[in-house]
Formats: structure tokens, C-alpha cells, sequence
């Protein structure tokens, strides 16, 4: 699993299975490390070179299991910026809290 690419203007991460198995990332997080903000992933198992996009900011849609819409938590369930555009280093951690991946 990597972050492959994240959009701080479009506000959009995605995320590859670079292995060759099923990947279950039910409860897995995503960070943005400037805002501290998280990103849980519901119940998801990601197929050997599937991708997954999580979307946030005011364009921000889901459409499961390939696209996951980002809501703030404290304005649900409007949609809120997320990655800071001047640079947001973006990590991936598993169910256990490992970080798994690191996008600078």
C-alpha cells in the first residue's frame, strides 16, 4: 500500500495496492500531518492494484468503494479543507497504528 499522489489544491489522495493480495483497510487512518486532522477508512478490502481516493474540500463526493468523501467532523456534514496548500506531508497507518506509508 502507498499514497501515490495527494492534490493539496484539489484536496484528493490516492492510494495504490502495490502488492500482489487482497488488502483489508477496515480502520485504517489517514493523517494530514500539518492539521492533525484523520481519516478512517470503513470497511474496505482493496484489491491488488486498485486504488482508492479519499476526497475532501467543497467538491469533496463518495462513491464506495472506489472514492471516500472526507467531512469535518466538527461541521458535519459539510465539507471542510483539509490539506494545507503551502505543504501537508500525508501518512497512511494500518488497524494497529503502523505508519504503513508517507507522502512529502
Amino acid at each position: 500500500m502507498v499514497i501515490q499522489d495527494v492534490n493539496l489544491q484539489a484536496e484528493i489522495v490516492t492510494i495504490v495496492n502495490v502488492g500482489d493480495t487482497p488488502q483489508d483497510m477496515t480502520g485504517w487512518t489517514l493523517v494530514s500531518t500539518v492539521g492533525g486532522q484523520r481519516f478512517v477508512f470503513p470497511e474496505l478490502v482493496l484489491a491488488p492494484g486498485a486504488t482508492v481516493r479519499v476526497t475532501s474540500g467543497p467538491n469533496a463526493f463518495s462513491a464506495p468503494p472506489q472514492v471516500f468523501q472526507w467531512l469535518k467532523v466538527d461541521q458535519s456534514p459539510s465539507v471542510g479543507y483539509v490539506w494545507n496548500n503551502d505543504g501537508d506531508p500525508a501518512v497512511l497507518l494500518d488497524s494497529a497504528g503502523d505508519t504503513v506509508s508517507t507522502f512529502f
